[in-house]
This record gives structure tokens, C-alpha cells and sequence, in this order.
């Protein structure tokens, strides 16, 4: 294979995903992109704000690639995996970043083409081996999603945990590394359980439904509250951003747990719904995108409901 191997392949899938979402979801999710670009746009013409937008970026990219379960396959099925893998960043990334090379802001260009380099040459080996064995104690086996993510991702969780939690005395950075950790969670949902665990709970789509969204929300808030009690405590003028926060990312767990069952097939692997849950994702980032994760939430519920009647009226 070529070196933009990878990079062709990632069209064809974000070009599926198109096709699954219908005409209105996917003039929506352009909306949400062409927002996103020109929030880059605007903001790589401020010194201050194109750190900040260089420093997401480089944070978005390595939390993927430090997720990616198909790194092993390119590395050994694919010439020029390094390559391979740069030139898929570089070019995916390249609407965000490009215009800054007409502009005072140039080297952030040269910042994350370098960064981007390094990020890729990064090899990572997700072990076999059982973590946390004991995890069963706090986390029910009936949360599966979260029992089998937790160990996938036990590294990524505890340091964006433990820097959320360093980062209270900060009144809106310890909100990044929880944005960052939602994303890891939404990861939690790429593969569907086997039809005999489904119906394994004896219940209507609606209740299946309602149990797995408080009990997900409930291991979610768990986490995300005693940070946002203490940043909300030491900042009181943030208590009401604190509350807009975590219902937003409420709603991006919902409308990740909907997106799921729309789509539901037993054992099935659903990787490619990363592609919506990254426009989703990161349309939360500007302040008149946020109805968006709503609206798909109603959305997905009712394709969700009416795939689940399916399987459990069968």
C-alpha cells in the first residue's frame, strides 16, 4: 500500500457514515464542521487563542492515536506505517490549520506538523492481560461498556483524571481534561454485546434503555462531581458554568449510548460511529453548537427504540 493508504480508507468511512445518517443529520454535522472551522479560523488570528486551539488539536490527536485499537494492523499489514499514519493527521487536520500559513501565526504550522510526527512515531501495545481484576467490585458486570473501557483505557483515564483534579484551583481547565475524559468514555460504546446478553435483562427497549442511561449517568457523575463541587467551591462565579457543563456532557453520553442501539447488531463493532461522535464531540466546544448533542439525542433515541422492539419483541 501507498502512503495515503490509510488516509483513503478514512474517506471511504466518513463517506458511509454520510450515506447512514440521511440528508437533514448530515447538512447538520457540515454545519457543526463549518462552525468548528471558522472558530480555528477566527481564532488562529489571535497569538493567545492559537496556542490554545494548537494545544487541542495536538491534545485531540494524541488521545486517538493513544486509543487507536488498529495501530498493531498498520504496523505490521501496511509499508510505511509511520507514514501512513502522519500523513492521515496531517491531511485530516489540514482545513484547521492551514490558512495560518498566510497569517503572523505561521509557526503554529511547523508546531504541529513536528508534533504530529513525533505523535505518530509513538508505538503502543494494548495488552491482553487483565487489568484492574478486582475493578468487578466497584463497577457492575451489567456495566459492561464501562468495566471492559476501564481497563482498555486505564492509563488515559487516570491521567486526565488526576489532572482534572490538580487543575481545581484553575476555574475552567480542570473542564478540558473532563471534556477529554467523556471522549475516552464515548469509545466505551464501539462494540455491541451478544443478543443473549441483551435480552438477558427481561425488559421493554424503553426500560432497557432508561436503566442503562442512569446507571451510565450515575458512574459518570460519580466522577465528574466531587472535581466540579471543589471548582465551584473555590470559584463561585463558575458554579453555573460547572452545571451548563456536565449537562452537556450528560446529554453527549446519552446521545453516545442512543447511537449505539440505532444501530445495534449482536457482537457487531461499530468503530465507524467515531466519525459522528467526533463531529458531535467537538461541536460542544462552541456555545451555539450545543443544541446539537439534544437534538441527535431525540434523534437516535427513537431509531434506538425502535431498533431494540426488534430483537426484544422477536
Amino acid at each position: 500500500m501507498n502512503k495515503l493508504a490509510i488516509f483513503k480508507i478514512r474517506l471511504i468511512q466518513i463517506k458511509r457514515q454520510f450515506d447512514s445518517l440521511g440528508i437533514i443529520y448530515s447538512l447538520l454535522v457540515i454545519f457543526t464542521l463549518v462552525a468548528v472551522l471558522y472558530f480555528s479560523f477566527v481564532g488562529y488570528n489571535k497569538s493567545v487563542t492559537a496556542w490554545y486551539i494548537t494545544s487541542s488539536i495536538i491534545g485531540f490527536v494524541l488521545l486517538i492515536h493513544l486509543s487507536r485499537r488498529d495501530l498493531a494492523f498498520v504496523q505490521r499489514q501496511i509499508k510505511y506505517p509511520v507514514q501512513n499514519i502522519y500523513f492521515e493527521y496531517v491531511l485530516l487536520l489540514l482545513p484547521f490549520y492551514f490558512h495560518c500559513l498566510f497569517i503572523a501565526q505561521w509557526y503554529h504550522v511547523l508546531v504541529l506538523l513536528a508534533t504530529l510526527f513525533l505523535i505518530s512515531l509513538l508505538r503502543i501495545n494494548h495488552s491482553t492481560k487483565t487489568i484492574l481484576p478486582k475493578l468487578s467490585l466497584f463497577i457492575s458486570s451489567t456495566n459492561f461498556e464501562w468495566l471492559s473501557g476501564v481497563r482498555q483505557y486505564t492509563l488515559q483515564l487516570f491521567v486526565f483524571t488526576i489532572l482534572a483534579i490538580a487543575t481545581c484551583w484553575i476555574k475552567i481547565v480542570p473542564l478540558v481534561f473532563l471534556w477529554i475524559l467523556t471522549s475516552i468514555v464515548s469509545s466505551f460504546y464501539y462494540e455491541c454485546e451478544s443478543i443473549q446478553l441483551l435480552l438477558a435483562t427481561e425488559s421493554s427497549a424503553k426500560q432497557f434503555l432508561k436503566l442503562k442511561v442512569l446507571s451510565h449517568s450515575k458512574i459518570l457523575l460519580t466522577v465528574f462531581l466531587p472535581i466540579l463541587i471543589i471548582n465551584s467551591i473555590i470559584h463561585t462565579d463558575a458554579i453555573w458554568i460547572n452545571l451548563a457543563f456536565i449537562i452537556v456532557m450528560l446529554s453527549f453520553l446519552l446521545f453516545t449510548i442512543y447511537l449505539k442501539y440505532s444501530v445495534y447488531s449482536p457482537s457487531d463493532d461499530l468503530k465507524h460511529n467515531s466519525v459522528l461522535i467526533a463531529f458531535t464531540y467537538i461541536g460542544v466546544l462552541i456555545p451555539f453548537l450545543l443544541p446539537v448533542s439534544f437534538i441527535m439525542c431525540i434523534r437516535n433515541y427513537k431509531l434506538a427504540v425502535k431498533k431494540l422492539n426488534y430483537y426484544f419483541n422477536d
